[in-house]
């Protein structure tokens, strides 16, 4: 069957002719990886890397997590902690394939979507009845068990998934007291619907997340342990209607609704000091009606309208202020031989916070002999969100603070009068009101595939963010720690070249190696560094002017990253063996010497080779996946703290209903 992609044009389109790089990732790969969650699967794929900054997201073409639209079922995932969704949250069992489109989506999807965008697409109802158990047992960390259920009888269909996890933590230092990770328990549940009457398709789907967390002693380096407990909850729902009428004109409207909370609490001296108590709480209301008109043959027409209603309230925020946007976006694409597509749009926003946004996009698609080729242009914005805006928020374990742009003024006052901040430093005076972020990407990029057994994709990027909205020091506490705000940094590129190569020969063997290279930079910064105004500190404490040739660009960018992997299909077991490498170059991890900028004198996460494996056999009505992931144990308290070392995880599937 042909891969079909929705997400890149919100009209289904093979994959071969999506102009903007793309990933298709099939229930087929989920399943054989043995991952049950999101994060450790994105990690494997070719121009991806995982952050593990405030929770695992995923990394594009140079732009932090952020910067990517999450969606489930083509809605928008919302709680975003620090602006990033964990991916964690997400369980694969349930997944049907995953697409993944790089480059600006704003176009379509509007603010969050500027470094592209994840579709996460659940499994739907089946014609006949399925019904499934399945369990999970690994070391050190994971215990599983669920089931999914689904059916249809001629115009009602239904399906339904559950599983709940119980993940016992882990300690990589047992000198120190407390674990690195400590113990949770999981629960994903979702139900859909499907029904026709007359003419309209009415589709429904809920969705439940629950992670809680009991509470567990966890190590602090150059601090005391700490007590940690809390509970992350997320509800959502769904309603959508179709029908299809005269001349293929299609229309759909639909209603999501979602809601996210989170509260957490921390003590010290075995649970006997309150250290301070945490809530988060999100709600989003997103109506939208869209008209699909193929106007002939050759042309088709795409009219969308909706709104988001957004609001917070946290104990970490002030002042805040419900957010309403309301989107109008139009999509043209027109073929006017067969082997050449084009592709042309435009979304315009109007928001109460930051006024109107315009964001256009044009891409092309032609294919001549066996080579097809791509390129894109398109205009993306991020608007400052909440915690940019109106965080007041201290660590207390640590001892730092961190304040939006709206509470810095007033609170850095109280802070002075209370005796709390001894000194303001200069990067103060640089607070002002926060502008929206706007990006240029372009993406130029060809595919050769001579026959069904090879293909090369290579993809050129170049992505100018203006307006990067960054953190920065900007007073020094009694404790000497930091006070940090946002500021607009004035430009930002990131750019790089990605390539793969996939290998099919005839028979039981997969082949595909791919890799990235990456430059980003903070253009203010180098020509700062060029004209000596930044400066370091050498092994003798004598103070250095930096060098061009020192600069390495951003926090947390590899300059190189590499994926491999190997498939052996044994179609006589009903199983296969799946083995992937991957690897990514060293990067700047934290600014010690406190200059501002990423240098050679920083301190750098030290490069890793990861190497992942699986193993699928079945019989019957019974199937078992073995999965070994980090078998090289890469262990580092500093670096992985998040990471256990080599894990097993067996999984065992029965399916309970036979359709023979």
């Amino acid at each position: 069957m042909d891969e079909v992609v929705i997400s890149a044009t919100r009209t289904e389109k093979k994959a071969e002719e999506i102009a903007l790089p793309s990933i298709l990732l099939y229930g087929k790969e989920i399943q054989l990886s043995g991952y049950t969650d999101l994060n450790e699967l994105l990690a494997e794929q070719t121009g991806m890397v995982i952050s593990q900054d405030h929770g695992s997201g995923i990394q594009i073409q140079g732009f932090d997590p952020e910067y990517t639209m999450l969606l489930i079922d083509g809605d928008p995932m919302i709680g975003r902690a620090a602006g990033v969704i964990d991916l964690r949250r997400i369980n694969l069992r349930n997944v049907a394939r995953i697409e993944i489109i790089k480059g600006s989506g704003s176009c379509l999807y509007g603010s969050e979507a500027m470094a592209g965008v994840i579709n996460i697409i659940t499994k739907s109802p089946k014609e006949e009845l399925d019904a499934r158990v399945f369990g999970a047992i690994g070391n050190p960390t994971e215990t599983e068990i669920g089931t999914t259920v689904s059916g249809k009888n001629g115009g009602v269909g239904w399906s339904a998934f559950a599983t709940y996890q119980n993940m016992r933590g882990f300690d990589l230092n047992p000198d120190l007291v407390g674990v690195n990770l400590g113990r949770s328990e999981k629960i994903n549940l979702q139900g859909k619907t499907y029904m026709v009457f007359g003419d309209y398709d009415v589709k429904t789907s809920v969705r439940y997340y629950r992670d809680f967390l009991p509470g567990d002693l966890y190590e602090a380096i150059g601090d005391d342990p700490f007590f940690s407990r809390g509970v992350t909850e997320d509800i959502s729902a769904t309603v959508t209607t179709t029908r299809t009428w005269n001349k293929g004109v299609k229309t759909e409207f639909k209603v999501y609704g979602s809601s996210h909370q989170s509260e957490g609490a921390a003590a010290a001296n075995q649970g006997e000091l309150e250290l301070g108590f945490t809530n988060f709480n999100q709600r989003l209301l997103n109506p939208e009606f869209v008209v699909n008109y193929p106007k002939s043959a050759s042309s088709s027409f795409l009219f969308g309208v909706g709104a988001r209603f957004e609001d917070v309230s946290s104990s970490r925020y002030q002042q805040l202020r419900p957010m309403y946007t309301q989107y109008a976006f139009t999509q043209w694409q027109y073929r006017p031989v067969d082997d050449l597509e084009i592709i042309t749009g435009v979304r315009a926003d109007n928001g109460n916070w930051f006024g109107s946004q315009i964001s256009p996009k044009a891409s092309v698609n032609y294919k001549r002999n066996n080579i097809r080729y791509k390129a894109s242009v398109g205009y993306g914005f991020k608007t400052p969100d909440f915690r940019q805006l109106y965080l007041n928020f201290t660590n207390i374990a640590r001892g730092y603070t961190v304040l939006g742009t709206e509470a810095v003024n007033a609170e850095l006052q109280q802070l002075e009068q209370n005796g709390v901040v001894t000194r303001r430093l200069p990067a103060a005076n640089q607070i002002a009101e926060l502008n929206p972020e706007r990006s240029r990407s372009v993406n130029v990029g060809m595919t050769y595939a001579p026959n069904r057994s090879h293909s090369v994709d290579v993809n050129v990027f170049y992505n100018n963010i203006q307006n990067l909205i960054n953190d920065i020091p900007v007073a020094v506490k009694s404790n000497g720690r930091f006070v940090f705000s946002y500021i607009n940094q004035e430009n930002v590129v990131t750019r790089g070249l990605e390539a793969k190569y996939n290998y099919r020969p005839r028979g039981p063997w997969e082949f595909m190696v791919g890799g990235q290279y990456l430059e980003a930079i903070d253009t203010e910064a180098k020509k700062g560094v060029r004209n000596g105004e930044f400066f370091y500190r050498d092994e003798n404490l004598n103070t250095r002017v930096l060098q061009v040739e020192d600069y390495v660009g951003l926090f947390g960018r590899s300059r190189f990253a590499f994926n491999a992997k190997v498939t052996r299909n044994f179609p006589e077991l009903n199983g296969a063996v799946f083995i992937r490498w991957n690897w990514r170059s060293s990067y700047p991890f934290a600014d010690v010497n406190g200059n501002g900028v990423a240098d050679a004198y920083d301190t750098h996460f030290p490069d890793f080779h990861f190497i992942n494996a699986s193993m699928q056999w079945g019989k019957d009505r019974f199937q078992a996946v073995l999965s070994v992931q980090n078998i090289l144990n890469n262990q580092s308290v500093e670096f992985l703290p998040n990471n256990p070392g080599t894990s097993f995880l067996l999984t065992l599937n029965y399916t309970l209903t036979s359709n023979d």
